[in-house]
Order: structure tokens, then sequence, then C-alpha cells
């Protein structure tokens, strides 16, 4: 699996179980995950109660800045490990937590971030 979009789980009402570690995620879309979270268990082997996202090579750019901010404000409690959920570029980000990349560094032009700020508001 290479990227996750939006919608991709709204139709599934009866899912219960779903692996998504150790794929070629590369980014997630900024609502894949909120239809689901309230029924279904998303794991590994190792924890049954939490999204596990580890060993995927995430592009740390725009795209998931969002997904940083879920992690460490909504996602903390269901994101398995997340200081192991890594960036795989660019390369000056390679091997480091997404959560731990402060604003400064992700390659965003403002009107993105102004879509994003929407976004999150309205969501959260």
């Amino acid at each position: 699996i290479r990227y996750i979009e939006a919608g991709a789980f709204d139709s599934l009402i009866s899912l219960e179980w779903l692996y998504i570690n150790s794929n070629q995620l590369t980014s997630i879309s900024n609502d894949v995950f909120y239809p689901i979270l309230d029924s279904v268990k998303v794991f590994d082997l190792h924890d049954s109660d939490d999204i596990v996202l580890i060993d995927n090579p995430f592009v740390c750019d725009c795209s998931v800045v969002w997904f940083r901010d879920w992690i460490v404000s909504e996602g903390a409690g269901v994101v398995n490990m997340p200081k192991e959920t890594k960036c795989n570029s660019p390369s000056d980000l390679q091997h480091k937590a997404i959560v731990d990349i402060p604003y400064n560094r992700w390659i965003c032009n403002s009107s993105a971030f102004n879509t994003f700020e929407t976004i999150k508001f309205a969501v959260f």
C-alpha cells in the first residue's frame, strides 16, 4: 500500500481489523481515519488497540503536516510508537520522527498552511 485516500474507509461500516504497518505509505489523506476511529481496531500483533504506522517511508512535506499535528494532539493515545513513525524523505529529515520535526522544517507554502489550519479547526 502506497497511499490511503480520503473516503477509503467510508463505506466499510463493519470493518473491525486493519493492518497498515510495514507498507509503502508515503502520505495519508487528512481525513482517512475519522470515519473508522470509533469502530475499528487498527493494530499489529503487539498491541490490539493502536494504529501502527511504523516501517512506512513517509515523505515529510506539507501533505503530511496535518498528520504530525493529529498524532501530537488527537492521536497520541491512538498511534502506537509515535516516535517510530519516521520520515524517509527529504534526505535531511530521513529517519527523524514525524512528531519531532518543528514547523519551520516542513516544506510548505503559506496557502498550504492556511488550508491546513482551516481543516484542523473544522475537524477538531
